[in-house]
Formats: C-alpha cells, sequence, structure tokens
C-alpha cells in the first residue's frame, strides 16, 4: 500500500509517492541468457558482469523472482516491455517510492522511513507488517506511522506441487495511507532553512492562537530521499550516520543547552510574583558581584551603573540579576521555571524530545552529593550553571509571556484525512497584568532601544519584542539565542534563534530572528498591530 500524503497547511506536498520501476527476472521463464544479459546490459547501460552478479547472488529458487534492477528510468522500463518477446524471463514491477519534495529542508519535522529489521518485524508482524515493508523511523513518519502506512492487498491462490500459479481464488484491495496535514507553511520552511543554512543550530516559529508550529528547522540536517534507496545511497547514508556534527539529531527538541539570558524574563517574574521586588526597585552594577569570596561578573565590566528591572532586561545586566535571584532564591526560581514549561517535554508530536533539568537545592543533594551554593544560586539567575533547556522549551517559555500565561503544546498535524486532531488543553498559568506589562515594557525596549541588547532585530515593518542569551558553553565559543514575538501589541507569533557556539546572541541571532518576522509580515500572519 502506498503511504500517506504528508501535506503543509496550506495543502501543499511535502511527501508524497512517485511511481518506481524495478526489473526482475523469474528464472524459470529465462530464455538464451546470455543474449538477455547483453540485451539489458544495452537498455539499462549496466555491465553484463554486473547484471551477473546481481542475478547469482540474489536468487533464491526458479520461482522466486530475482530484482535486477531498481527504481530504473520510465523510458527503460519501456523499452524492456517493448523488448518483451525477446528477453523472456525479464518483467517490470511497479512500486510507490517515497519522496522528500523539500528534502533536508523539512527532515527533522517529517523525518525519513526504513525498511522494517528482523527483531522489528518479530515484534511487528500480528499488526499486519511484513518482511519487507517500510516505517517510519523519525519525525512524523515516525509518530504517525499507524496511519501514514495503510493497509495491504493480498491474494489466495492455487499453485501445483512444484509452486507454479494455477488460478487466483480471491483478490483483497490494499488502502492507502492517511493524508496527513501538517501546520507547517511550507515556504517559511524553505526560507527559514535557508537562513540557517552552513550554521548550527535551528529556530521555530509558533502561531499563539493555538501553539501550531509554523517552521522547525535544525541544522546541519540530512537529506531523507537518501533513506528510500539505500543500495543507491549506501556511501551518503554511512556519512551521515557517522558524521560528527550529529545532523540526524533534532536540535530543537533533542538539543539541551544552557539558555544564558533568555532564562531572564522568568527571574524578573519570580522576583515580581514573589513581593521580593517592585517596579521601582534598583540594583547598582559596577561591573561584578562578589559572594563567598568569589567574583561574579557582569557582560559589561565597567558596569550599568543603577538598574531598576526595565533598564536591565534592557541591558541584559547580570549583576542585577545576581543580586535578584539572591533575593528570590533557589526554590522559587526553580518552581517559577517549572511554571513555564522547563524540566519537561513540550509533548510536541515527533520523536527524540528531551526534557532539560531546573536544578534545585534537593536535586543538587540527591545528583551531586552536595549542598547548593548561593554561587549556584546566581549562575542559575542568568540562565547558566546547572540550568539546561530545549530551544522548543524556551519557545513555548516566551509563548506563556507573550499570551498572558497560556502554555501551549505545541504540534505540528493539524489533521489526518478530514479528522482535525489539534484541539489541545491548554494549561493557563496565573500571571498579574501589572507584572506582565513591566516585564513587556522590557523586553520591548531590549529591540527599540538604541542601547538594547537585541537592537539588530528591530525592524521599520513590524514591532518586535525579544531577549538576547549568550550562553557560555564548556567547549569552544558561546551559544547565541534569541527569543521574541510580533507584533509587541498584539503578539500573534513568537519565535526562537539558537546557534550552537554562535557566540553573541545580540549579534549573531537576533538578525536571523528580524529576518524572519518580516518574512510573517509580508506573508501576512501579522495582520494586526504592526506597525508601518
Amino acid at each position: 500500500a502506498p503511504r500517506g500524503r504528508i501535506l503543509d497547511r496550506q495543502g501543499k506536498e511535502l511527501v508524497v509517492n512517485r511511481l518506481s520501476f524495478d526489473c526482475y527476472t523469474l528464472p524459470q521463464n529465462l530464455e538464451s541468457w546470455p543474449d538477455t544479459v547483453k540485451r539489458l546490459s544495452r537498455i539499462l547501460k549496466v555491465s553484463p558482469e554486473e547484471i551477473v552478479k546481481r542475478y547469482e547472488s540474489r536468487r533464491a529458487g526458479p520461482f522466486r523472482p530475482v530484482l535486477l534492477a531498481e527504481d530504473i528510468g520510465k523510458t527503460q522500463a519501456i523499452q524492456i516491455e517493448e523488448e518483451s518477446e525477446r528477453l523472456q524471463g525479464i518483467f517490470i514491477r511497479t512500486r510507490p517510492i517515497r519522496e522528500y519534495l523539500l528534502g533536508s529542508a523539512a527532515a527533522h519535522v517529517v523525518g525519513y522511513i526504513g525498511a522494517i529489521g528482523p527483531a522489528e518485524y518479530k515484534r511487528m508482524r500480528n499488526f499486519g507488517y511484513k518482511k519487507r515493508d517500510w516505517i517510519g523511523r523519525d519525525g512524523v513518519e515516525k509518530t504517525y506511522n499507524s496511519y501514514i502506512r495503510g493497509r495491504h492487498g493480498a491474494s489466495q491462490i492455487e499453485v501445483d506441487s512444484l509452486g507454479r500459479l494455477l488460478r487466483v481464488l480471491s483478490i483483497q484491495e490494499r488502502e492507502k495511507g492517511k493524508e496527513i496535514s501538517l501546520t507547517l507553511d511550507a515556504d517559511l520552511q524553505k526560507y527559514a532553512s535557508g537562513l540557517m543554512k552552513r550554521k548550527k543550530g535551528g529556530l521555530a516559529i509558533m502561531e499563539l492562537e493555538h501553539g501550531g508550529i509554523l517552521a522547525l528547522v535544525s541544522e546541519p540536517a540530512f537529506d531523507p530521499n537518501i533513506f528510500v534507496q539505500p543500495r543507491m545511497h549506501s556511501q551518503e547514508i554511512h556519512d551521515v550516520l557517522n558524521d560528527s556534527e550529529r545532523p540526524l539529531v533534532n536540535r530543537m527538541v533533542a538539543g539541551e543547552y544552557p539558555p544564558g539570558s533568555t532564562f531572564k524574563f522568568i527571574v524578573a517574574i519570580a522576583g515580581l510574583d514573589s513581593g521580593r521586588i517592585r517596579e521601582n526597585t534598583n540594583f547598582f552594577c559596577p561591573g561584578s558581584f562578589s559572594i563567598g569570596g568569589f567574583e561574579f561578573r557582569c557582560w559589561r565590566k565597567s558596569g550599568h551603573g543603577s538598574q531598576g528591572l526595565m533598564e536591565a532586561l534592557e541591558h541584559s545586566c547580570n549583576v542585577f540579576f545576581y543580586q535578584l535571584g539572591k533575593k528570590v532564591g533557589a526554590s522559587v526560581l526553580e518552581k517559577k521555571a517549572h511554571e513555564f514549561g522547563l524540566g519537561e517535554v513540550t509533548g510536541i508530536d515527533i520523536p527524540q524530545e528531551r526534557g532539560g533539568l531546573v536544578p534545585g537545592p534537593d536535586w543538587k543533594k540527591k545528583e551531586k552529593k552536595t549542598k547548593w551554593y548561593e554561587g549556584d544560586t546566581l549562575n542559575f539567575s542568568i540562565g547558566q550553571g546547572y540550568l539546561l533547556t530545549t530551544p522548543l522549551q524556551m519557545l513555548r517559555a516566551t509563548a506563556v509571556l507573550a499570551t498572558g500565561g497560556k502554555r501551549f503544546t505545541p504540534y505540528l498535524v493539524q489533521s489526518i484525512d478530514d479528522v482535525d486532531v489539534s484541539l489541545k488543553t491548554t494549561p493557563q498559568i496565573k500571571l498579574r497584568q501589572e507584572h506582565l506589562d513591566l516585564i513587556r515594557e522590557g523586553m520591548k525596549q531590549v529591540v527599540e532601544s538604541p542601547t538594547g541588547t537585541g537592537q539588530r532585530a528591530r525592524s521599520s515593518k513590524v514591532s518586535i519584542s525579544g531577549k538576547t542569551g549568550t550562553a557560555q558553553a564548556p567547549h569552544g565559543k558561546d551559544h547565541a539565542w534569541f527569543v521574541g514575538y510580533a507584533p509587541t501589541e498584539n503578539p500573534q507569533v513568537a519565535v526562537v534563534v539558537f546557534l550552537e557556539h554562535g557566540g553573541k546572541g545580540g549579534y549573531a541571532a537576533a538578525p536571523i530572528a528580524r529576518k524572519v518576522f518580516e518574512w510573517l509580515e509580508k506573508a501576512q500572519y501579522l495582520t494586526h498591530g504592526s506597525e508601518a
């Protein structure tokens, strides 16, 4: 049975089936084998020696068809049929073959398929799987495999003692797989993929009405088409499987990284909600903060001077948040991080997702066999230390802020055939409006202010709010982050850009986010509240 098509939100084809022509021989019907080999060699443009080698290595008996060439051209298939009288025992079989129209641009979303293995077959044969079946290995192909795969046809036949066909007793028609419609926009996915080429990391875009994913890109990527024909692409498959850059890993859902300063808006809300700071609370930044004999530095060596909350967000002042984190305490930060969905999987409907890590005193005592120090709290308060998040988790946390408390379950599949499966339960986090207004104003100034760390995300076409992040990595350059939403006054879309070892978030990630928001504005995804 052909697998079901995968479409984007407008019905554009992302994954289809094309007709493949395979050349077989039936040994019992072969006549004049040397002459047949010569004719086939001319048509298939394969040496006679190679044809003989395939025949001898694959032959399993006189009544078992032997595959001589797979996925040959349509012209070659027609030529073989036309010369059938001089090619006795040679015939063409057709089969649907998977084709991924966006190639590597959507690889981590749609996934890929592979032949079922012996152990899998043992486990799955009672569910209608055959030894030569193909199953989803990643992405939507894997999560929704039972819907996409369809049901094979079958025939009941009568044969003689030698296994030769006498008559057909009954036929059961095959049923094609169900059609999957995604929330993805194919044009946006291709554009986003182009922005991330030759980089390591990814970006994701979420609509803020229901939590549907408009685009999700992870780089480096791979071409899923190579797995459809493993014999023809064995070297490419080997290269992908052994690539030290791990192109098969979806960094947006499986990569766990310190979020750096993108975490600061959650710390700010924790401070306001706990009553430890107010709108007019100021902390002084001389460039560093000392505690327990250790010095914790601000990214700006000369310091920021006296900073209120909105200025601290705008300038991403570490010393302000060191002092705020110390006042709030690790347990309050831990609880607030969990409220925003960190430390757990988001529930997106593709495989590989990991939950990250939200640390705390009890966690450290259990896992590290040591107590929690105030220095741990300071690192926690600027998104460093033991804290780990996936880019998708930070996208969802940004959506919580942008929507005033909606904690979406991000999803990719809109419908299966004509059945809408997108309806999700969306918990509402309690956030005080006056606190939201303060944080949102700070996020706005991050981009709009001439001294904001995210000013390279500023656009003349749409109003953008966001937060940059530059997270220290154990090895190599810092990780670059940008999270944001637009339009500022009426958020409709949230974006996360993550560059693994990409340097400074405000310099490297922010401009990519601006280009994404401008594309969305031009495509009329941002229909209200944008600025001319």
